[in-house]
């Protein structure tokens, strides 16, 4: 009789801890409806039905990646190009030019490529002379240009090819890694172009290459 009385004692334990447990539970239902949790939820499902479809975004980034770097292909930067002392923008610009283009002509007469347009980077300083973007009618003669003048020693208008943000962003990463591992070493190392691409090679391995290593965009 004794053993009876404890089980339905250990029964009557387990009920009230289980009814304190279920008020528990219903206390917290019904805070969660007073915070507004179906219209929260409701608010996250209709933002998540307007989002765009996963990896369009990034579809879209590369797609306007290589078209930016498909015009910047046609693209020359020159340095050290005397500026035009005009005020007018107009007579400034073609000033530019025609020095440009005599300068390309001197370096290939035969058939010399031709400057389509081209401007001025940045605000213009007594303190330094601003880069000049030269756009050419095609990456071929893009790259005729910039071939003759990477084959001259010491040219009067150094150059450097055109980037996209993204390029500038990966160059500028690439020659702080290579710092940091020439701090820590590696110092017979370089910045080489292979198949248009920088990467970080041994010293050795780039002793034939027709350009310098480049340095860090600013």
């Amino acid at each position: 009789m004794s053993s009876l009385q404890l089980s339905v004692d250990s029964c009557n334990e387990q009920y009230a801890s289980l009814n304190t447990e279920m008020a528990s539970i219903r206390e917290e239902v019904h805070a969660l409806r007073s915070d507004g949790l179906r219209e929260r939820v409701k608010a996250l499902e209709d933002k998540l039905s307007v989002a765009a479809p996963a990896g369009l975004v990034d579809e879209e980034a590369i797609y306007a990646e290589i078209e930016e770097r498909r015009r910047c292909a046609a693209n020359v930067l020159f340095f050290n190009v005397p500026e035009s002392s005009s005020t007018n923008p107009a007579d400034a610009i073609a000033e530019d030019l025609a020095r440009l283009n005599a300068f390309i002509t001197s370096l290939t007469p035969a058939n010399p490529p031709s400057v389509k347009r081209g401007y001025r980077l940045g605000k213009r300083s007594a303190d330094h002379t601003r880069p000049l973007k030269a756009i050419f009618e095609t990456q071929s003669e893009a790259t005729r240009v910039m071939a003759s003048v990477r084959s001259t020693k010491s040219p009067q208008f150094p150059i450097a090819g055109d980037r996209t943000v993204r390029q500038r962003d990966f160059l500028r990463r690439l020659c702080t890694e290579l710092q940091a591992r020439k701090d820590n070493g590696e110092a017979n190392l370089t910045i080489k172009y292979i198949s248009g691409v920088p990467k970080i090679v041994p010293l050795d391995s780039s002793k034939n290459a027709n350009v310098p290593p480049p340095t860090a965009p600013s």
